[in-house]
């Protein structure tokens, strides 16, 4: 019994990791070499490389064959570049984008160490994420054990 609850457990957690997407809803993926850009949209921050996203198409795009999403990326050096996106909404929902920094622009140094910076705050929580998902998990286990010791206690007397 014990074992087929934590394999309904893992079963719910595995299938809930890749939420599905509404009609109108697309997943934008955007990475740039070095990771750590600041991604802008129409002047706005929307966020840094790596960068995940799920959006609605506006109500005045849809039917449209495609969709242009202009972009700038800002370096911790100060470089940019600016990119044209264009997404066919009727052809995928998934779109994945890696953008590049300007080449032979001075600052790489600082951008590589940004860069670095990142990916060890991001892999610490990671390893802080894991270790509570762990925890969470050895006491749904727990639980689970205490309750079949329980219902055996109950059903053949046993102490």
């Amino acid at each position: 019994m014990a074992k087929f609850l934590l394999l309904v457990l893992f079963l719910l957690v595995g299938c809930s990791s890749q939420p599905r997407l509404a009609p109108n809803e697309h997943r934008l993926t955007i990475r740039s070499e070095p990771s750590g850009a600041k991604i802008y949209h129409r002047d706005v921050f929307v966020g840094m490389t790596p960068f995940e996203a799920k959006y609605g198409i506006d109500n005045q795009d849809i039917g449209k064959d495609t969709v242009v999403i202009p972009l700038k990326l800002v370096w911790a050096s100060g470089n940019q570049s600016v990119h044209t996106i264009t997404i066919w909404p009727k052809k995928n929902k998934v779109w994945y984008v890696n953008l590049s920094r300007p080449y032979g622009m001075p600052g790489l140094d600082v951008d590589l160490s940004f860069a670095a910076d990142q990916q060890l705050r991001e892999a610490e929580a990671r390893d802080r994420a894991d270790r509570e998902a762990a925890a969470k998990i050895e006491a749904i286990g727990n639980m689970l054990n205490s309750a079949v010791q329980g219902y055996n206690a109950g059903r053949y007397g046993i102490k």
